[in-house]
């Protein structure tokens, strides 16, 4: 008897691990096309070491870069710049974007510059060069950097199945720069530029819908017209972004996940290594399926000067010390002010 029932918990065993590796771990692989032993190494690494963390926190700077705003010989800028404070104990986040037009007067320039910079005196990694330049600004340090082209976020929204956006004003953009053209030799208005419409309410977006709403500034609306409302639009679907991560995980897609870790391992791997993901999640336990989100704004504390200081159009902080921006960011993530 007892040896049919050992048999028998063998065989429900075996039954039940062969059921997760088709449904979740197979296509995971499969999809993700990561070799098992490669992942193995990884997630060992980070068993055996600590998260890098600060006061109980990890911050993620993320930026996103447009490569056709530098199309034209220009320097690629930073379009997109979001702290993502993570508490490793409660899995609460805080998500505080910061001004691309935000001027630095240390260095006589926008913080969206700094990335560009970057590639001038440190080329391996530019990225640092923005993330030293965020930590003065807010006053915290960032212990990741990842950077991320806008059509590498339009690979992940289609890995996810969309996104959820809600547009606030119908708007259109009619010189929506036109992918695939070449600038250097292509003249026609009719080529160089297509039309774009969004109409208000609520949708699920894909990843080419989704990059033209991040990208559109030229409407003639005057409110969607703007820089401001082309940087909102991109915070609102990297929230977005997050917010469907967050549900695919906790569904358990093995698809899109698998999906998601090829995105990652392709693009995000160098400056985000495997051991150190495993090392938070270690940390984090079971808060990491449950994370909560929520905003932070500094614009109460930074003002618009007349054009005619800097010669273009920039904010700047009540408080050039930055003091002001540090109290309000430590009441954001930590209910108190840090000494």
């Amino acid at each position: 008897m007892r040896q049919r029932l050992l048999f028998l918990s063998v065989f429900l065993f075996s039954f039940i691990m062969s059921l997760a590796w088709f449904v979740y771990i197979q296509p995971f692989f499969r999809v993700s096309q990561l070799n098992l032993r490669t992942v193995v190494a990884g997630v060992q690494t980070g068993l055996n070491q600590n998260v890098r963390q600060w006061n109980g926190r990890v911050n993620f700077l993320i930026l996103g870069t447009d490569d056709i705003e530098g199309r034209n010989g220009s320097g690629i800028l930073t379009d997109t710049m979001i702290v993502l404070s993570l508490n490793v104990h409660t899995g609460k986040g805080v998500l505080i974007p910061v001004p691309r037009d935000l001027w630095l007067a240390d260095e006589k320039t926008k913080i969206n510059a700094m990335y560009y910079y970057g590639k001038t005196t440190n080329p391996a990694h530019p990225e640092q060069r923005s993330a030293e330049a965020v930590s003065v600004v807010l006053g915290v340090p960032i212990q990741y950097t990842v950077v991320t082209q806008l059509q590498t976020i339009s690979e992940v929204i289609d890995a996810l199945g969309g996104v959820d956006i809600h547009v606030q004003k119908t708007f259109t953009d009619a010189i929506f720069p036109r992918e695939g053209v070449d600038v250097t030799k292509e003249k026609d208005p009719n080529v160089l530029y297509e039309t774009v419409t969004f109409t208000e309410g609520d949708h699920r977006m894909l990843g080419k819908e989704a990059l033209q709403y991040m990208r559109s500034r030229h409407s003639t609306d005057l409110e969607e017209g703007t820089d401001d409302a082309r940087s909102r639009r991109q915070e609102q679907v990297m929230y977005a972004v997050i917010g469907a991560v967050k549900r695919e995980v906790q569904h358990k897609n093995a698809l899109a996940l698998g999906k998601l870790f090829a995105i990652y391992e392709k693009n995000f791997s160098q400056e985000l290594p495997l051991p150190d993901l495993v090392a938070l999640a270690k940390t984090m336990k079971t808060n990491l399926v449950h994370i909560e989100l929520k905003q932070h704004t500094i614009m109460p504390l930074l003002v618009h000067p007349a054009v005619a200081k800097y010669k273009q159009w920039v904010y700047e902080p009540i408080d050039p010390t930055w003091q002001k921006i540090h109290k309000d960011v430590s009441l954001a993530l930590f209910g108190t002010i840090a000494e």
